[in-house]
This record gives C-alpha cells, structure tokens and sequence, in this order.
C-alpha cells in the first residue's frame, strides 16, 4: 500500500478526529442513509429522509463534479460505469413501474444520470464502495470513443470496464492499484440530485477478515491472478475479485459510515477515516488544483 502522507504543509494545521462523521463538511450534506444491513432508516443528519432498502451507501450531496477523495490508503477491487446521459420513462416502463415517471424520483426525466462505481479494500479488510461519481483519473478512457456513455442509463446493459476503456491510468498500475488517503480518486455526479454515495462494508468475523487481507496480498495486478489462498473460504476468492457487488451484500455487512466510524479532517496515520471531500485550499496544497 502506498505510505501516509507526511508531508510539513498538514502538519501545521489543526488536526481533527470526529467521533461520528459531521452531518456537514467542506460543502457536503450528509443526506439518506445507507439501509442494506445497517438498521437506519432516516438517521440523525437527515431523519426526513428515506432510502430504498438495499441502499449500500449514505449520500453526499455536494455540487457535481466536486473532487472525491480516498478517505484511506486502499486497493482498487473494480470500476465500472453504467451511466447514461438520462434516465427517462422507458426505464420505468420496462420494469413495471409507473407510467411516465421515474420510479424513485417521480420525475418524467432524470438527467444527467451517473451511475460510476469504484470498489476499494483497505488495510483492514473493508470494502470502499463509492458510486454515483462523474468521472474518475484512475480510467481516464471512461466516457470516450467507443466508451461513450449511452444516451440512456439501463443497469448492468452498458457496463463499461477499464479493459474496455484503455486500462487503468499509468499512475495507478506503477503503483499496484494503490490510491493513498486523501488521494483524488473521482468527480461527484448526479443522481435524482447532486451527490455521491460512499458504502463500507465489513467482514462478518475476523477469520473471514483475514480471509479477504490475504487474497488482497498475494494479488498479481497485472494477471489477477493470488496464490497460497487456502481456507475454508477458497471458493469465494474469484466472486470477491470479480463480483464485489453481490459478494459484499452476501457474506459482508454494510454500515451506515456516518454513524459507524471515526472520521479525520485531514490525513493521518490515524485509524479515522478521511473525510471524502477536503477543502479547495487542501486541494491546492496536493497540487490537484492551481
């Protein structure tokens, strides 16, 4: 994994570690909670609101194209992008839903519809699941030439990949898939609304953490190919790797991340999480923006 930041330009600033991630932050709003396996329906940063129920992340609603962060040093486990330029009522329609409305917003159109994924793991076995981004500097192929995203936003029929798209940026495999907090790793999108979703999954128990830290190990980024994976859970190794959506939802807990963890205003070796937008003057500081 990449090292921390220890650069003196952070070490002068007032560093602080939050016991439950502030409702409001450099611009965001904390808003609907993550719902699949955390219990929370409205949540005390947004108790009006409401999710569906296999919501894996708590939204973030901030202006869309707001640099996203890396809120720990992780791995990439996958990215993929189902985006469409709209979401109109033929997508409700195939599905049953109401005619001439969308079926979660109630909206005849929803546009732009972002529907970018990026599956991290950490250093302690979590998975990172960030979606509803616009764009991420790890594929910057995304949303180009032949991967340009459809006029119409259908899950799973236009999934894009990095193989897809040019591969992963040369940045990203020089340094093994590894991104380091604080790092930008997207641009928040739109969704019904301007936001993102950031989900954390937990490993049930800690042999099947331990389980998850050793296939991460003994990866090979450039075959995807791990060795020495002998446990009672070998014949999850591939559908981890391959299918994290479905394999978090099975055999890990989501959280709601604003309720369940530390979290740090500026990046340390602490054991807080980041919080997942920094401000324009940290920005600047990193070099991302003059």
């Amino acid at each position: 994994m990449f090292s921390l930041f220890t650069s003196h330009s952070f070490a002068a600033k007032k560093h602080k570690i939050y016991k439950k991630l502030p409702c409001h932050f450099n611009g965001v709003k904390v808003e609907t909670s993550a719902q699949l396996h955390s219990g929370v329906k409205g949540g005390r940063c947004c108790p009006e609101c409401k999710g569906y129920k296999k919501k894996r992340g708590t939204s973030m609603g901030v202006k869309r194209g707001t640099p996203v962060v890396a809120i720990a040093d992780m791995k990439v486990l996958a990215i993929k992008d189902d985006s469409g330029e709209q979401r109109t009522t033929s997508y409700a329609k195939k599905y049953g839903k109401i005619e001439g409305k969308d079926f979660y917003s109630k909206k005849k159109m929803v546009k732009p519809f972002d529907a970018m994924r990026i599956y991290f793991v950490d250093t302690k076995g979590n998975v990172i699941l960030y979606y509803h981004l616009k764009e991420t500097p790890l594929v910057p192929g995304f949303n180009k030439g032949k991967c340009k995203i459809p006029l119409e936003y259908e899950w799973g029929h236009k999934t894009f990949r990095p193989k897809d798209c040019g591969g992963y940026s040369k940045e990203l495999i020089k340094n093994n898939l590894n991104v380091k907090k604080g790092q930008v790793i997207g641009l928040s999108g739109h969704a019904y609304n301007a936001h993102f979703s950031l989900g954390i999954a937990v490993p049930p128990d800690e042999e099947f953490r331990n389980f998850i830290l050793k296939i991460i190990k003994n990866i090979d980024e450039k075959k995807i190919l791990f060795t020495g994976i002998e446990t009672k859970y070998s014949r999850l190794a591939l559908p981890f790797l391959n299918q994290p959506y479905s394999f978090t939802g099975k055999y890990m807990r989501y959280t709601a991340p604003q309720r369940d963890f530390k979290w740090e205003n500026l990046p340390t070796d602490s054991d807080a999480y980041l919080f997942p937008v920094m401000s324009k003057k940290y920005l600047k500081e990193i070099g991302y923006k003059k």
